[in-house]
């Protein structure tokens, strides 16, 4: 039996507040594995420029020549400004949520990137080695007050359960309890990596022993400032639980939503950079969750106009998803009717055809 034993055996993720319903983490070994895969990569990404990356290419460049590095081709991104997979990723966070290699069940790790439980414990053991050799834990607490700032603007959210009134608005709306194969148990996690190699999000679903769990991959710098912004790792999050929620319902109508498509171009729909490839059923539920988020937040905020400068109306005027708003302004026809519609998921058929009535 394989053991990871020494430095990743007391602390499996860095817990800036827990309780039965939300965490906000981080964790060393996903970071150091991000940052073997810019050595692999050589650091070639334009987002060298955020300070943390500028000081892991100073203190790590001298180990471009590790074993771990020099074999981490087939666990790294695809292109050169991609430099993690979330194959290798997603099996390290559940390694974090249970704890133990030992006690994770195979279908957590299993992916393209490991066959087997076994090969991801020898990836976690070359892994370890990687970060005693060189001296991690010395680089990581020189970045301790990034992780200070980030603690207090955490505090902030979850004084007084303020944080919660944001999963509360997102339930009642999306009317969670009615769903069509609904989620019980669930834990919100708010995973933030000051070594993304971008500074976007990305949603993971997966579950412990105890939870389903909605996770929100995040960079913990707003693109805007360069600075810790937890309201930035917030708004990110809830736009990716909302991934997490609709997302299903939405590629259960691929065949609709092709048929409406039809001549239509992507790029008037947000098909733009990474847009650009994906597919319609996608492009549709990232233009359905923009115009549902700016409504959630017209109940946490209640002002319509401050919840719409601040969640769409960037989206419309800069980030190609002016079609978001054909979404929202049918919206309140759902939210009057909720006899008719007790959840979101019955309501998808008029919300997608809205979309495509230009």
């Amino acid at each position: 039996m394989l053991t990871v034993a020494a430095v990743f055996s007391q602390e499996k993720l860095n817990v800036y507040y827990e309780d039965d319903s939300v965490i906000f983490c981080s964790s060393d070994y996903i970071d150091t594995y991000l940052i073997a895969a810019a050595l692999n990569k050589d650091f070639d990404n334009v987002n060298i420029r955020a300070k943390p990356w500028r000081a892991a290419k100073k203190y790590f460049l001298n180990y471009s020549d590790h074993d771990f590095v020099k074999n981490l081709d087939k666990y790294t991104g695809y292109t050169d400004n991609s430099w993690s997979n979330f194959n290798v990723i997603w099996p390290l966070m559940n390694y974090g949520f249970y704890g133990d290699s030992n006690k994770i069940p195979n279908d957590k790790v299993k992916t393209n990137a490991f066959g087997s439980k076994k090969k991801f414990q020898t990836f976690l053991l070359a892994l370890e080695k990687f970060y005693i050799d060189t001296n991690a834990a010395e680089f990581f607490n020189s970045m301790q007050e990034y992780n200070e700032q980030f603690q207090q603007g955490v505090d902030l959210y979850t004084e007084n359960g303020k944080i919660h009134n944001y999963f509360e608005s997102m339930e009642k709306y999306l009317g969670t309890d009615n769903l069509q194969n609904k989620m019980d148990n669930v834990k919100y996690v708010f995973f933030s990596s000051l070594f993304r190699e971008d500074y976007g999000a990305s949603f993971i679903t997966s579950s412990n022993a105890t939870n389903n769990l909605l996770i929100g991959f995040n960079h913990p710098m707003s693109w805007n400032t360069g600075k810790i912004d937890v309201d930035f790792v917030v708004a990110n999050s809830i736009h990716e639980f909302f991934h997490n929620y609709i997302n299903r319902y939405v590629q259960a109508r691929s065949s609709m939503i092709e048929g409406l498509a039809k001549k239509k171009d992507k790029k008037d729909f947000g098909g733009y950079g990474p847009y650009a490839t994906m597919p319609w059923f996608r492009l549709v539920d990232e233009n359905m969750v923009r115009a549902v988020e700016t409504r959630i937040y017209a109940d946490i905020f209640g002002d319509e106009q401050q919840a719409y400068d601040y969640i769409l109306k960037e989206q419309v005027e800069r980030n190609n998803f002016a079609s978001s708003l054909r979404m929202y302004n049918v919206l309140p026809e759902y939210e009057q009717n909720r006899d008719k519609y007790p959840s979101l998921d019955l309501y998808m058929d008029p919300l997608i055809k809205a979309l495509f009535t230009e």
